[in-house]
C-alpha cells in the first residue's frame, strides 16, 4: 500500500510541475504519452544538445 502511495504521488508531483511551467500542458492529446516516455527513457547530456545550429559536417 505505501510503495502505491508513492508512485501516485510522484506522478501528482510531476503533473503538478508540468502545469507550473505550462498550464495549458494537457491541452496536448500526446502530453501524458510524452510524461511516461520521459519517465522510461530520461534524456542523456548528448540528446539535450541540440544540434540543429550546429553546421553540417564535411
Amino acid at each position: 500500500m505505501t510503495t502505491m502511495e508513492e508512485y501516485i504521488n510522484y506522478g501528482l508531483s510531476i503533473i503538478a510541475d508540468k502545469l507550473k511551467e505550462d498550464e495549458g500542458y494537457f491541452y496536448n492529446k500526446n502530453s501524458f504519452i510524452d510524461i511516461i516516455k520521459e519517465l522510461t527513457h530520461p534524456k542523456t547530456e548528448s540528446e539535450e544538445i541540440d544540434t540543429e545550429d550546429e553546421p553540417e559536417s564535411l
